[in-house]
């Protein structure tokens, strides 16, 4: 009895490893953007964050040279520029953006910096023809939720329900700084922190 166990066990594999190298090799990568590709204009030069859905849609974050010094950034699908420098998000104008994800409905989080460089916003964006705009409230860097004031930010995820969630540095009430976990404008975790990390992906 134990030898025909032995035996199943034995089949059940090899047809497993079989079908896994059928798989494999049946499996084919494509190129969706390269250095020196125009997308709506744009020749990209660098490449940064990069996110896909379930349903294959992929946007990813690209440098470029816009003629300054610094250059530019923005965040691309294969066929658009959805966000980048320069851009006005409720009267906010666009620096440097990043992505958290983008779900199965295509909706985007993103955080973007404005202004000067510490000033940055994170949100949720859908798209809107060959762009995309914010929908519901905007956070900010120095916005109090629960009496933490966000002072920078770091990771960022957005789920199937368009619900993002991300992490922050944050002062407290007393002056105290931590690190928490907010989503919805409800704190979900923290912890003490002796001193400010840094922004998030910058």
């Amino acid at each position: 009895m134990r030898s025909k166990i032995l035996v199943v066990h034995f089949c059940l594999a090899a047809l497993l490893t079989s079908y896994s190298y059928a798989a494999e090799s049946t499996y084919k990568y494509e190129v969706v953007a390269q250095t020196g590709v125009k997308i709506d204009g744009i020749t990209l030069g660098s490449f940064g964050d990069v996110a896909m859905n379930d349903l294959d849609t992929v946007v990813f974050a690209a440098g470029y040279n816009d003629g300054s010094y610094a250059g530019a950034s923005g965040v691309f699908s294969r066929n658009h520029a959805l966000l980048k420098k320069g851009d006005i998000v409720r009267g906010l104008t666009v620096g440097r953006s990043f992505i958290c994800g983008i779900n199965d409905f295509n909706e985007l989080g993103l955080t973007f910096s404005y202004g000067t460089r510490l000033s940055t916003a994170l949100g949720k964006f859908v798209r809107h023809g060959a762009s995309i705009v914010p929908e519901g409230k905007l956070v900010n860097i120095g916005d109090a939720i629960d009496g933490l004031t966000i002072q920078s930010f770091r990771e960022c995820a957005i789920n199937d329900m368009g619900e993002i969630v991300f992490s922050a540095d944050y002062v407290d009430s007393s002056g105290g700084l931590g690190i928490g976990v907010f989503t919805r404008n409800r704190l979900s975790a923290g912890s003490g922190l002796p001193r400010p990390m840094g922004a998030c992906r910058q």
